[in-house]
């Protein structure tokens, strides 16, 4: 299960008279990539399990519920970007894991091209066996199955906020064809990008255009 949640609309609406507040905070939420262990942050895990079960549930006032529990959760999120600046800053630790996180910059502006290794360990600084391992090291996962999440990240965005076809869409998200494009999806979220878009559309509905959506997949 994972979260889409529209974290501007979701601020603004919540404090209208605070918007240059609220820009600040979703700079600070926007401005990398934060990686958390669950062990290490147990009070945000316990948010997210939270936000999960009660969306899941749809108890009396849930909506209520869930918009105060993702606001106080985007709080965290940006109070945590400004702390794990000062790691990165003082500790050699922080420097490696740094970098990793320029380069996952770098996936997320460029995830529409042709990404190869060698644009990582560019970016990097390390050797391609030191960053492999340390990229598993932190993100679970490789960097080439990382740069196929953040392209189906952004393919559900566009299936859910246009009307432009599989294949278009497919090209926009940085995959050479219409056939990878659909077995990644299928791999990650369990479902053929047109059945997926029309669940959520669907979804959408039911739920009046709520700013927080729980899905099956990824």
């Amino acid at each position: 299960e994972y979260l889409f949640i529209d974290a501007e609309e979701l601020l603004r609406s919540a404090y209208p008279q605070k918007q240059m507040w609220v820009s600040d905070i979703l700079r600070r939420i926007n401005s990398g990539c934060l990686i958390l262990k669950e062990q290490e942050s147990q009070e945000l895990t316990l948010q997210v399990r939270l936000i999960l079960e009660q969306m899941r549930e749809k108890k009396e006032f849930y909506r209520e519920r869930v918009r105060l529990s993702v606001l106080s959760l985007l709080l965290d999120i940006a109070q945590l970007h400004v702390q794990d600046e000062i790691i990165q800053d003082t500790s050699v630790a922080g420097e490696s894991l740094s970098l990793l996180t320029a380069t996952v910059d770098y996936i997320s502006e460029h995830y529409m091209e042709d990404i190869g290794i060698e644009d990582l360990l560019r970016i990097g600084n390390m050797s391609e066996s030191h960053y492999r391992r340390k990229f598993k090291e932190y993100f679970n996962t490789s960097p080439a199955e990382y740069i196929n999440l953040v392209r189906i990240d952004h393919a559900c965005e566009l299936l859910t906020q246009t009307d432009d076809k599989i294949e278009d869409i497919a090209m926009r998200t940085g995959f050479q064809t219409t056939g990878a494009f659909t077995r990644n999806f299928k791999k990650l979220v369990g479902e053929l990008p047109k059945d997926w878009r029309k669940k959520v559309r669907e979804s959408e509905t039911n739920m009046g255009n709520y700013n927080v959506s729980l899905l099956k997949g990824w």
